[in-house]
C-alpha cells in the first residue's frame, strides 16, 4: 500500500519528469557519429538538422539501431546519479522533515515500511532513466533509417557493431528483431538506473539536506570511474588480465553491456544485486536506530 502511494507521488512530482526529460535531452546532445571527412563528433541534433534521409542511408553508422545504442555516450553516465535520485529524494525528505512518516509508518510493521521505501528508491531510479531513454529512442527510430533500409551486407556490419555473434543479444535479435533488442536494452537501462540510486538511498537514511544527498553520489561515481580507469591502464601496460576483468565488473556501465558482451554477466549481476540488497538492509537498520533515538 505504501509503495503504491509513493508511486502516485512520483508521477505527480515535477522532478521525476524533469529527470526523465533531462536524460533524453542529454542523449540528444551526445556525439553519435564521427564525420569521415572532418573527423568531428556530431550529435543527434546536428545530424537531424544537417543530413537528409538519403544521406543517412549512405552511411551504416547512422542506422537507428546504432544511434539508439550510442545515446549512452559519456554525458548520461556522468549525470546519472543526480538524475535518478532527484524525485525520490525529494519525496522521502518531504515526509521525513514534515514528520508525516510518523503517521505513514505502521508501528507494528516498521520493517515493511522501510523496505518499501528502499524498493521505491531503486524502482524510481530505474523508471526515471527508462522513461528518458525511451523518449530518446522514440525520436531516434522515428527520424533515422532502420536496419532494413540498408543492404544485407551492411546489416551484418551493424549487428557486429551492436553485439558479438555469440552474445545473448544476438539470439534475441534472431528471435524478435529490432523491437525485442530495443526492449532488452531498455531493461539494461532500467537496471543501470536502479543501481545508480543506491548511494542516495543510503545517504537519505541519515542526511536531511537534499543537495548533499543528490550531489554526493555524483562525486562517488566519479571516484569509482577513476579507480576503474586506473585498473584498465595498469592492465594495458602490464598485461594483467585480472585487473581488466575487475575493472569491467566494477564499472557501473557494465550493466549496459550484460546481454551484448556477457563474458562477465554472472559476476556483474551478482555484484549489483548484492549491492542493492545490502543497501536496502542497511537503510532499514539505520532508519530503525535513528527513529529509536528520535523517540
Amino acid at each position: 500500500m505504501y509503495l503504491t502511494v509513493c508511486f502516485r507521488k512520483l508521477l505527480r512530482a515535477p522532478l521525476f519528469w524533469v529527470g526523465a526529460a533531462g536524460s533524453a535531452v542529454i542523449c540528444l546532445f551526445t556525439g553519435v557519429y564521427r564525420n569521415p571527412v572532418t573527423q568531428d563528433s556530431e550529435t543527434v541534433l546536428y545530424v537531424l538538422t544537417h543530413y537528409t534521409q538519403t544521406a543517412m542511408q549512405q552511411d551504416v553508422q547512422l542506422c537507428a539501431d546504432l544511434v539508439f545504442r550510442s545515446g549512452i555516450g559519456s554525458w548520461l553516465p556522468m549525470f546519472m546519479p543526480v538524475i535518478v535520485s532527484m524525485a525520490a529524494v525529494g519525496i522521502r525528505l518531504d515526509e521525513q522533515n514534515s514528520g508525516v512518516w510518523r503517521f505513514a509508518e505502521p508501528r507494528t510493521d516498521r520493517q515493511r515500511y522501510h523496505l518499501g521505501t528502499a524498493l521505491f528508491f531503486l524502482l524510481a531510479g530505474g523508471l526515471t532513466l527508462l522513461l528518458g531513454y525511451a523518449l530518446y529512442g522514440a525520436v531516434i527510430f522515428a527520424c533515422f533509417p532502420h536496419i532494413s533500409d540498408y543492404p544485407a551486407e551492411q546489416s551484418g556490419q551493424i549487428l557486429m557493431s551492436l553485439f558479438s555473434p555469440e552474445s545473448i543479444m544476438s539470439r534475441v535479435y534472431q528471435a524478435g528483431g529490432t523491437a525485442l533488442t530495443s526492449a532488452v536494452q531498455l531493461f539494461e537501462i532500467f537496471l543501470y538506473g536502479a543501481s545508480g540510486a543506491v548511494a542516495s538511498l543510503l545517504l537519505v537514511s541519515f542526511i536531511r539536506n537534499p543537495y548533499v544527498v543528490i550531489c554526493t553520489p555524483f562525486f562517488l561515481k566519479y571516484a569509482l570511474n577513476g579507480i576503474c580507469n586506473k585498473l584498465f591502464a595498469v592492465s594495458a601496460e602490464q598485461q594483467i588480465a585480472a585487473f581488466d576483468k575487475a575493472a569491467n565488473i566494477l564499472t557501473p556501465e557494465s550493466l549496459l553491456l550484460i546481454c551484448s558482451y556477457p563474458q562477465n554477466m554472472t559476476w556483474v549481476l551478482t555484484l549489483h544485486a548484492a549491492v542493492m540488497l545490502g543497501a536496502a538492509v542497511l537503510y532499514c537498520v539505520i532508519r530503525n536506530r535513528r527513529e529509536r533515538d528520535e523517540g
